[in-house]
């Protein structure tokens, strides 16, 4: 088996301005829709006994057409590739079948802690840009196929393609098949300038929000959040998750061991890649609604702790111990090497130096990074607060 991911264009973050929520229903159509000539039916048929995946997807900073194949049928992948670019499906039933289930799937996000964050939460935290949450049903069904198409066409006719395989796969035999099918394309452009920004983004400092949660189940979330920093400096990157790693455990044993006040805190950053100066690290607890308080006083205890007693030597071995193993066991894996080093890669080539110096990175890690760190960003003041509290509803 070998493994493949052709990138091209912008993804995400080239949603028109003028259509939230494009992205979502653009990224389902394309995959549902098959090819021009075929719609998915007709073309699993007509795969149907040869050993292959493939599949289209909307990342962050760009497109994909992504897949599985026996090293006899690379020939089959590479003709599905060149149709795929010349012949996408855009189907109205694929439109009209998207649309009905992301009614569905956001009514059922207003019933979920986890849901609502999503609409609502990730909305509050960029101050309302609408390139943030999800948008309405209402929004969404707008938009039309032309919507998706005026978007999508000019990436699939000009952007540069990227192909990139790992696998069991002959090399000659790919090149060769690589310069047939692609090798007759028009000259596409050059690939962009690394440029992550579309628009700065505001952080709601000292805000508060208070989401009501339709659900029978006595159980809410305080969630705070603190400004951090887009992703591309990988060595304070890496430093965050370690931190929030830290930041994790103190919330175990503090609320969870010494109050019971909830089963499982935890806290990660969440840097952005298209959005310069942007990440959130986020502390959650899910808890009772009248133990919000005291819960956001002990999170509020545990930040100060950082500063004013710091973070101790084995707090941060504990924190890398199992991160360390973790990846030595993915290093090994094609899906990595594929998807966080490979894909994109002609725009970042640094990543493949990322990938030799990530080990050492998080080894050299050390309590005096993670403090410097917690000063920089871990500030109260400037801190953001979601609430959600559960509103009872009847059978």
């Amino acid at each position: 088996e070998f493994l493949f991911k052709v990138s091209f264009g912008d993804g995400k973050k080239s949603e028109p301005a003028s259509r939230p929520g494009l992205a979502i229903l653009g990224e389902d159509v394309l995959k549902t829709s098959g090819l021009g000539n075929l719609d998915t039916d007709q073309l699993e048929e007509a795969l149907a006994g040869n050993k292959i995946s493939i599949a289209f997807e909307m990342n962050d900073n760009y497109f994909s057409l992504s897949g599985s194949s026996d090293p006899k049928e690379a020939k089959l992948i590479f003709q599905l590739i060149y149709h795929y670019f010349n012949d996408p499906g855009y189907r109205l039933e694929a439109l009209e079948r998207t649309k009905k289930l992301y009614k569905q799937q956001y009514e059922s996000f207003l019933r979920t802690t986890e849901g609502i964050m999503q609409i609502k939460g990730d909305f509050f935290l960029a101050k309302n840009d609408t390139r943030f949450g999800l948008p309405h049903p209402d929004t969404i069904n707008q938009y039309t196929l032309n919507d998706i198409k005026n978007w999508m066409t000019p990436y699939f006719q000009n952007s540069p393609v990227e192909i990139s395989i790992i696998g069991d796969f002959d090399q000659e035999n790919i090149i060769g098949l690589a310069s047939e099918y692609m090798g007759v394309f028009k000259k596409r452009k050059t690939f962009p300038n690394k440029n992550i920004s579309t628009g700065k983004l505001i952080f709601p400092k000292g805000e508060q929000l208070e989401l009501k949660l339709k659900t029978k189940i006595d159980q809410g979330v305080v969630r705070l959040a603190f400004l951090t920093d887009d992703f591309w400096n990988i060595k304070q990157t890496r430093q965050l998750s370690v931190l929030s790693r830290v930041f994790s455990e103190r919330l175990r044993i503090v609320i969870r061991e010494d109050l019971g006040a909830t089963y499982s805190p935890y806290a990660y950053n969440d840097p952005s890649k298209i959005f310069k100066n942007y990440g959130i690290l986020h502390v959650v607890a899910k808890v009772k609604p009248e133990k919000h308080s005291l819960v956001y006083n002990k999170i509020k205890d545990i930040v100060d702790s950082f500063l004013v007693d710091g973070i101790t030597k084995r707090e941060t071995d504990l924190a890398l111990k199992p991160l360390l193993k973790h990846l030595k066991v993915i290093r090994k894996t094609n899906r990595y090497w594929l998807n966080s080093v490979m894909a994109n890669a002609s725009n970042y080539p640094e990543k493949f130096d990322w990938a030799n110096t990530i080990i050492n990175d998080y080894q050299t890690i050390t309590r005096d990074d993670l403090m410097l760190l917690a000063k920089k960003y871990l500030r109260i003041d400037d801190s953001a607060l979601i609430v959600i509290k559960p509103v009872n509803i009847t059978e």
